[in-house]
């Protein structure tokens, strides 16, 4: 899950966690919409950026203006118009389909709102000592549940992280 998508979009990360919640406990038929309602969201922020107005409220639209803009991700643009598709019609969401939503629906927002290129300085804060220290990360570590250790310099004790979106 893209960094960039849950601090620049006001509500992004509510509303993805949100799709998550509800597919984890056991709503997969509310989880699909949130997460094309977010895939929504997302499409019109980069519109809004990149054409300087106001987007569709055509998702069809969107999702083909957003494809002409990602280039080659058309799998991932085909898995959105079946989300969209399959919320209109008068059957129940199952459990895998869900999932598969919420997985495309990630894809989308990293390649919406790309993690910086360069290595970010952050700073952690030691699970045993509680005091903070200073360490940077490369791209690949700014991703949804992305998994790290990192040395406290304070009491030398390795913490185990997990990326959560704006937060470890």
């Amino acid at each position: 899950m893209s960094l960039r998508f849950f601090d620049e979009v006001d509500n992004g990360k509510r509303i993805f966690q949100g799709s998550v919640h509800s597919y984890l406990h056991g709503l997969p038929n509310a989880s699909q919409p949130t997460a094309v309602r977010c895939l929504e969201i997302a499409i019109k922020e980069k519109y809004r950026r990149e054409e300087n107005e106001e987007p569709s409220d055509n998702l069809k639209n969107l999702i083909d203006w957003s494809g002409d803009h990602l280039g080659a991700y058309t799998e991932i643009q085909q898995g959105l118009r079946l989300m969209r598709n399959y919320i209109h019609e008068n059957k129940l969401v199952k459990e895998v389909d869900a999932l598969e939503s919420i997985r495309h629906t990630a894809e989308f927002l990293n390649k919406l709102f790309p993690p910086p290129q360069e290595e970010v300085e952050y700073e952690h804060n030691c699970l045993y000592c509680e005091s903070s220290f200073m360490g940077t990360r490369k791209p690949k570590e700014l991703i949804l549940g992305y998994e790290m250790e990192k040395k406290c310099t304070n009491c030398n004790k390795i913490n185990g992280y997990r990326f959560l979106g704006s937060s470890w």
